[in-house]
C-alpha cells in the first residue's frame, strides 16, 4: 500500500461544522500543500497501518479564519490508521495540545512515474 499521492483534506475541529478544505500532496516521507490562506509542510512516517503527520502552516493571504484561530503559523501532529484510499487523521496543535483537530484526507490522483522533463 503506497500513500504517496494528491489527498483533498478537509480540516475540522470538535465544534463540528466549521471546516477548512485544502490538498496536501504526500511524497516519499515529505508534506506539501495548502488552502487559499496557508500553505503547508512537513513530514509524515507510516509504521504497518499507522500514520504520524506533522504539517506546519505558514499565513501567506486573505484573513486567518482557519480551525486553530488568527494565527501566522502553526503546528499539527496528526496520526491515525493509514489507507490508501481515506485516512481520517486525529491530533492536536503544537503549541497548545486542548485544541482538537481532525483531518479527513481522500485520495485524488496518483503520483505520475519519474521520466524525462517536458
Amino acid at each position: 500500500m503506497s500513500i504517496d499521492g494528491l489527498w483533498a483534506t478537509i480540516f475540522s475541529d470538535e465544534t463540528g461544522p466549521h471546516t477548512v478544505g485544502g490538498v496536501i500532496l504526500l511524497q516519499r516521507g515529505h508534506l506539501h500543500g495548502g488552502d487559499n490562506n496557508y500553505h503547508y509542510q512537513g513530514t509524515y512516517r507510516t509504521d504497518g497501518e499507522r500514520i504520524e503527520l506533522t504539517l506546519s502552516a505558514t499565513h501567506f493571504h486573505g484573513g486567518r479564519s482557519h480551525i486553530v484561530g488568527d494565527r501566522d503559523a502553526f503546528t499539527l501532529h496528526l496520526a491515525g490508521a493509514a489507507d490508501d484510499q481515506e485516512m481520517v487523521l486525529t491530533g492536536t496543535l503544537d503549541d497548545d495540545p486542548e485544541v482538537a483537530v481532525q483531518a479527513t484526507l481522500r485520495r485524488q490522483g496518483d503520483l505520475p512515474e519519474s521520466g524525462p522533463t517536458v
